[in-house]
């Protein structure tokens, strides 16, 4: 670890135990919101959890919150090492991601936890990137367009990161069609705010789920899982996709 002195005048702010490596924004909804507090997840769990001592991986939560124009900060507890103690406020899924990323490149990994259960994708879309869709359905509160990135996503702009990982869809799975145009808007919009065209976007398709049925009939989570196949966004630059 590093520390760092920064000096204006008479003051002088000291920040220490600092990691350089690679950080990765994971964002969506409750599947990416799943933390080690789970009941179910902690006790599936409970070998990794009390082996998860690891200072080299860390995590930002950033507060929940939804905002209808652009916020340039917001409430932040810093970056906590994973161990047994800290893992209960952690992402699972993106604890598991980070914890495969250092297994293999051994470098420290930073994972920032801006994720909203219950929550459609235009929320968490500017209002620039909107502006190219013919119709965002509007909801109220914390689903409203744009809310959740002025909040969530707008105060992290431009800290460097090295892609996104993203796990959304149940909440707009009732407009699973529009999914096509509004999930790529959605990847263009945060590499144009981070001013990186090929930011890497990783994204988890939604698994299976409730009672399958033997007779064909419409479903709207497959029809969602059939969105993220759209050539719209596997045209969209480096995208990598997962399916359980």
């Amino acid at each position: 670890p590093f520390d760092m002195s920064i000096s204006a005048g008479m003051d002088t702010i000291r920040i220490r135990n600092i990691l350089v490596g690679e950080v990765w924004l994971c964002s969506g909804q409750s599947n990416m919101v799943l933390d080690f507090n789970n009941e179910g997840v902690r006790r599936l769990y409970a070998a990794d959890v009390a082996a998860s001592a690891n200072d080299q991986i860390r995590q930002l939560l950033v507060e929940r919150d939804y905002r209808a124009t652009p916020a340039r900060s917001f409430k932040r507890g810093g970056w906590k090492s994973a161990g047994p103690q800290t893992l209960p406020a952690f992402s699972a899924a993106a604890y598991f991601f980070a914890r495969t990323l250092y297994e293999k490149y051994h470098v420290p990994i930073g994972i920032i936890n801006a994720s909203y259960g219950g929550t459609v994708a235009q929320a968490w879309t500017s209002g620039e990137g909107l502006k190219e869709l013919p119709v965002v359905e509007e909801k109220e509160p914390k689903n409203a367009p744009c809310v959740l990135f002025n909040a969530m996503i707008a105060p992290l702009v431009p800290y460097a990161i090295r892609g996104v990982a993203w796990y959304q869809g149940e909440y707009n799975t009732h407009r699973a069609f529009a999914y096509r145009q509004l999930f790529p808007a959605l990847i263009r919009d945060w590499r144009s705010k981070w001013g990186d065209s090929v930011l890497p976007f990783i994204f988890q398709q939604l698994p299976n789920f409730q009672q399958p049925v033997t007779q064909p009939s419409e479903n709207e989570w497959a029809e969602l899982r059939e969105a993220y196949g759209e050539k719209k966004i596997l045209s969209s630059g480096p995208l990598y996709r997962g399916m359980r």
